[in-house]
Order: structure tokens, then sequence, then C-alpha cells
């Protein structure tokens, strides 16, 4: 399942669900994946996730769906509001479970910039 899906899983209303001060479509899906990376990046309030979407370059707002006009923390706040916090943690909790059983064994851990194959010595 890819993450687009996952968040399309959790999400019930159109995707299109509110408006930029600028007068642009905000799009749910988008919203979910900005929020989700800037909890992840460490932030903590609708402001916090406003903020750090502010500051993206070019290229990740292309990835993330978001185009040239970043949604506002009203936005942002509204828009998210309106998910199911108990049903994305379901979801996002069995699509982590997923991925970790079907994974594979898990690769090394990079200490340093280095691989832990990297620091055993040579024999």
């Amino acid at each position: 399942m890819s993450v687009s899906s996952l968040f399309a899983a959790v999400v019930d209303q159109p995707v299109t669900a509110g408006v930029t001060p600028d007068g642009v479509p905000a799009d749910l899906l988008t919203a979910l994946a900005i929020a989700v990376c800037a909890v992840l990046a460490g932030a903590r309030s609708y402001l916090g996730i406003a903020e750090w979407a502010q500051d993206l370059t070019p290229t990740v707002r292309m990835r993330l769906g978001v185009g040239r006009a970043v949604p506002c923390e009203a936005t942002l706040r509204c828009l998210l509001q309106t998910v199911d916090a108990e049903r994305l943690d379901r979801v996002v909790s069995a699509w982590l479970a997923s991925r970790v059983l079907t994974g594979g064994p898990p690769r090394p851990a990079a200490w340093g910039g280095r691989d832990r194959r990297q620091d055993r010595p040579r024999r």
C-alpha cells in the first residue's frame, strides 16, 4: 500500500476540503502528508506544521503535492481536525506493522555516516 492510498483510507470526505487565503483549493491528503512529515521533523503544533511547510524547497513541495501556495496554519488546522484520529492511528499502525513484517531482515544501522559493516576489522 502506498502512502497516498494509506491516507486515502483515512479520508471520508472529498479530497478538496478547504481553501488557502489566496483562494487556492487545499487538499486534505496533502495536508496529511505535510502534517506527518512536519511532526516527524519535530513540529508539535498546527503553527509548527505550517511554519515547517512554509520552509519547504520547491522540490519537496512538488513531491508532497503542495504546489506554489502552501496552506496556512488555519487551513491546515481546519483540514486536520476533520480527520478521525483513532482511525488514522489504526490505519498507520497497521501499515507500519505490515512494513515491518514484510520488509525483510533489518538493515545494519549507520553510525557517523558509516555502515556497521565498515566498522568490522578486516580478516
